[in-house]
């Protein structure tokens, strides 16, 4: 017995191991994917390298924003942890995916991570809008708020019915509720520091140009540059709220 073990780890050894007893290879989500070729290996390291420099930002962010709370008014305190909370959210689901699942397709791991990272991106558009019309439109920003949050609303409810079909139709909807904000513009120019505007115009801005290279799948670097384009955007962002937005007069 001991003799048959030893051939068959030598024979695994050799030419990898055997395949199950139906004969089928094993489950995509057990595969280690290769390395790919060494041209495309500092892509995948830059890819990386932005994504965990993301997480690392929303987190501590949203830690920057927790303890920023406890000096505030309750409805400063509450929107800030709403934004912070769908900041550290996104960008954690968005660096697990990307980086420890895209590439087990089929696998379990890789469709409720990915589901979770899309779900993510409508909370936070929707996150991102409540310090802005919260706090800073006078009255609340009237219906601005309870609209972007009901877009949200109805784009997790589709992205869990139409799971990972009509991509076309998802991007279209971020895009939407990204600029749903134009509806407000009275409040844009009224209510808002120019400051605080020109950090609003300026992440939707560098967001929407992000897209275009996101939609650039065939393009080795389209992954790397679109999470480099989030990230930037994010911290413009928080900029404006933790820097003006939040902040009592």
């Amino acid at each position: 017995m001991g003799t048959i073990t030893r051939r068959r780890i030598s024979h695994e050894t050799r030419i990898g191991p055997l395949k199950s007893h139906t004969g089928s290879p094993p489950s995509p989500d057990r595969i280690e994917p290769p390395l790919p070729s060494y041209p495309h290996r500092p892509i995948i390291a830059a890819d990386a390298l932005i994504l965990k420099l993301t997480a690392a930002f929303g987190c501590a962010g949203f830690a920057l924003l927790a303890t920023q709370s406890f000096f505030q008014d309750w409805n400063r305190a509450l929107a800030g942890l709403i934004y912070g909370a769908t900041l550290a959210a996104s960008s954690v689901a968005s660096m697990v995916y990307n980086r420890y699942f895209r590439h087990v397709a089929g696998s379990r791991g890789n469709r409720n991570w990915r589901l979770l990272d899309h779900i993510a991106i409508f909370l936070l558009i929707a996150g991102t809008y409540t310090p802005f019309a919260w706090i800073g439109f006078r009255d609340g920003g009237g219906y601005l708020l309870p609209l972007v949050w009901a877009l949200a609303g109805i784009g997790i409810a589709l992205k869990f019915i139409l799971k990972f079909r009509f991509p076309i139709l998802f991007v279209a909807l971020y895009m939407a509720m990204g600029w749903v904000v134009v509806i407000g513009a009275d409040h844009l120019f009224s209510d808002l520091d120019p400051v605080v505007l020109g950090l609003l115009v300026a992440g939707g801005v560098i967001y929407t140009v992000g897209v275009l290279f996101h939609l650039l799948k065939n393009w080795v670097w389209y992954s790397a540059v679109w999470h480099g384009f989030v990230l930037t955007a994010s911290v413009v962002h928080f900029v404006a709220i933790w820097g003006f937005i939040l902040p009592a007069a």
